[in-house]
């Protein structure tokens, strides 16, 4: 079996177009059903299909069709691909200079790349570093000087990049929506553990005492002045 290339054909092209949810659809639809990993991303899965596709073909000496599947547009474009070789894709002018990967380059290499530029740290992970400093400082008050929120930026963003890198794709999107809203709240629990810590350990009453003290002080003040002046 050749090797297979978007640019030549037609068939992976749509797959690779369609979402990892649509992929794993249709590749349960074979019978037997194609193998896939959990860590596997869309294009992945697409390249396993088509495959599959194609070894199906050869088992069988003709053009293999395409499962079923819910996306009217996808069907439409495979039905009006011809039953026969996928011509090269055209060509005009001949190839630019410098275009096209580095020599030696591999996509392995351009992933590690685009994750190295990630300069922001995903939200969620952020929000998971300041939930456990916050739960740890509540044990010991004396680490809230080195577990900051500067501290969980900072650490956040070797993790999402970690993340990007092994898990993308791998994690399903309602697991990740599900993540983002227990982090996001416990965040906040946090929050309010540490205020109900500082009202029993009596900081937050000292603080109001003191400011109500300021204020009686500024009170007499202020009617000391008045006196003076009235006299």
């Amino acid at each position: 079996m050749d090797k297979l290339n978007p640019k030549t054909d037609s068939v992976l092209r749509q797959l690779i177009a369609l979402k990892r949810k649509e992929l794993i659809a249709m590749a349960s639809e074979f019978s037997p059903p194609v193998e896939l990993k959990q860590s596997w991303n869309a294009r992945q899965i697409a390249f396993a299909i088509r495959k599959r596709q194609l070894a199906d073909q050869a088992a069988a000496g003709n053009e293999p069709i395409p499962p079923r599947t819910d996306n009217p547009e996808f069907e439409q474009a495979v039905s009006d691909i011809p039953l026969t070789a996928d011509s090269p894709a055209e060509t005009r002018g001949g190839a630019r200079p410098g275009a096209g990967r580095p020599a030696g380059s591999t996509t392995e290499h351009v992933r590690i790349k685009r994750v190295m530029e990630i300069s922001q740290p995903n939200e969620t992970i952020k929000g998971a570093y300041e939930m456990a400093f916050g739960l740890m400082i509540i044990r010991c008050e004396q680490l809230a000087p080195i577990l900051t929120k500067e501290r969980a930026y900072e650490l956040s963003i070797p993790m999402t990049k970690i993340c990007e890198f092994y898990y993308k794709d791998a994690i399903p999107e309602e697991t990740l929506m599900w993540m983002e809203l227990a982090i996001s709240h416990g965040v906040v629990a946090v929050e309010v553990l540490n205020f109900i810590s500082d009202v029993r350990t009596g900081k937050i009453k000292k603080e109001v005492n003191n400011g109500q003290s300021t204020e009686s002080d500024n009170n007499r003040q202020n009617g000391q002045r008045q006196d003076e002046q009235g006299s």
